[in-house]
């Protein structure tokens, strides 16, 4: 079987034209249809779904791939991992990360917390069953991630320029609940990557490039800032890109002393603060000197306060879980109050995850539960090291260490909004490293050269 330049798939003589494929497209509509609302609208698109149940729109379309594609998603999984193949250690990862959720669910359940917080955790080990999903979409269109990737930075940049411009004046809710309707994008970091990576030319490339990197500082989520930048040492030292990377450095350092000198200052109704470059810099430089960073921004102590509360409760997670030896191996199980480990009387009364996902794995699944889920990390990378390996893109590597880097500072891995795309993404990065060995149009293409023979 082998990619042709069209999409297709060359399979002993037979082609499948996925183009004309209604079934496969529709499963590509649907997913991006999917990961696209989650990146613009985040926690107002996960409320869609089937009312007065806990099935929401990212469940209703992992449940249709397991049941409609069974021979890609569950078959296939249980098949790598009792015969030998390249997907065998991600597959064991999937099922172990899975198990232990099980496992921390059923605890939670004879311990009498309520169902619904029970899935709302359960979340952290099932969302991973993703990358499967993104694995098929990818093999059978090998240009597909590009595309879709694309898609995505022009539809999240131009809502973000809209949204820092209007929509974060506007405090429409959902029906019957107080979620705003309308948020801030997330992703600008990793789509940015995507642009680097994969150099769309003309206009395709630095208009959105320049959309979602004006909407990345706006919106002065540090986290994104980190995932940003590390993503970014990653691509460049695989790709050995440094030049590239140093433009990009360049641009961003010359885009705030613009508005720096300009004294430009963007007012949002929501959020810490206003957009300006000196609260850019008191915002990066807060978390390590307060008094530094009031010398740029009143806000100076809002910026150190969002960091203080999350050491605050990592450190009392830390004391609650290796109080015991039971609760250091194991943990206390899912439906305990995490916020109960320390004192946040002070900070968001809406709190549930700690903004870290070791800090998650560990507080509710003890030692045992950060290692299942490490493992499953390392399992990934080594698949996305094979694509790499045999496309020359580095894309892959560069995102999912991006999306680490995002997920140690914030909610991300337990959450719909950020989870169902990261690992859609990343499953089809690693796509390649299951597909045929080929010589590749160009290096960091994902899309095999055209062979006169289908064999080979």
């Amino acid at each position: 079987m082998i990619a042709t330049r069209d999409g297709g798939l060359a399979v002993r003589g037979a082609m499948i034209d996925t183009s004309q494929d209604v079934g496969f497209r529709r499963w590509v509509a649907a997913t991006v249809v999917v990961v696209g609302g989650y990146l613009v609208f985040q926690r107002p698109f996960a409320y869609l779904g089937v009312p007065g149940v806990p099935l929401f729109v990212g469940e209703v379309l992992l449940a249709a791939f397991f049941v409609f594609r069974p021979k890609v998603s569950g078959h296939r999984l249980i098949s790598a991992m009792l015969e030998p193949s390249p997907l065998g250690a991600l597959a064991w990862g999937l099922v172990l990360v899975l198990g232990y959720g099980l496992v921390l669910f059923v605890r939670g359940y004879f311990d009498g917390y309520p169902r619904r917080i029970l899935l709302q955790e359960l979340v952290f080990n099932v969302y991973p069953l993703y990358i499967l999903l993104g694995l098929w979409l990818a093999e059978r269109r090998a240009d597909l991630l590009e595309r879709f990737l694309l898609v995505l930075a022009w539809i999240t940049g131009t809502y973000g320029i809209v949204y820092i411009t209007f929509l974060n004046n506007t405090f429409l809710t959902l029906p019957g609940t107080n979620v705003l309707l309308f948020r801030a994008p997330i992703g600008q970091a990793f789509l940015l990557l995507a642009l680097m990576a994969f150099r769309p030319r003309g206009y395709r490339m630095w208009v959105p490039f320049g959309l979602n990197l004006v909407v990345l500082l706006a919106i002065q989520s540090r986290a994104s800032y980190a995932g940003f930048a590390v993503g970014l040492l990653v691509w460049a030292l695989l790709s050995k890109r440094i030049g590239r990377t140093m433009v990009v450095g360049v641009v961003v350092v010359a885009l705030l002393g613009v508005a720096s000198i300009l004294d430009i200052r963007v007012q949002f109704s929501r959020g810490a603060s206003e957009f300006s470059a000196d609260n850019i810099a008191a915002a990066v430089i807060a978390p390590f000197d307060e008094q530094a960073a009031a010398q740029y921004s009143d806000d100076a102590r809002n910026f150190s306060g969002t960091t203080q509360w999350r050491k605050t409760w990592w450190a009392g997670i830390w004391d609650s879980v290796h109080s015991d030896p039971k609760l250091t191996a194991f943990g206390p199980g899912y439906g305990f109050q995490l916020t109960s480990t320390a004192d946040l009387r002070s900070s968001d009364p809406d709190l549930r995850t700690p903004h870290n996902w070791f800090m998650y794995a560990l507080g509710y699944g003890g030692w045992l539960g950060v290692l299942t889920f490490v493992f499953l990390l390392l399992a990934l990378a080594h698949l996305l090291w094979q694509a790499f390996r045999r496309t020359g893109q580095a894309f892959g590597l560069a995102f999912l260490a991006a999306a680490v880097t995002v997920a140690t500072f914030s909610n991300f891995f337990e959450t719909p909004y950020a989870a169902i795309p990261i690992w859609v993404i990343c499953g089809m990065a690693a796509a390649p490293a299951l597909l045929p060995r080929s010589r590749f149009v160009r290096p960091g293409s994902m899309v095999p050269a055209r062979r006169t023979s289908p064999a080979g």
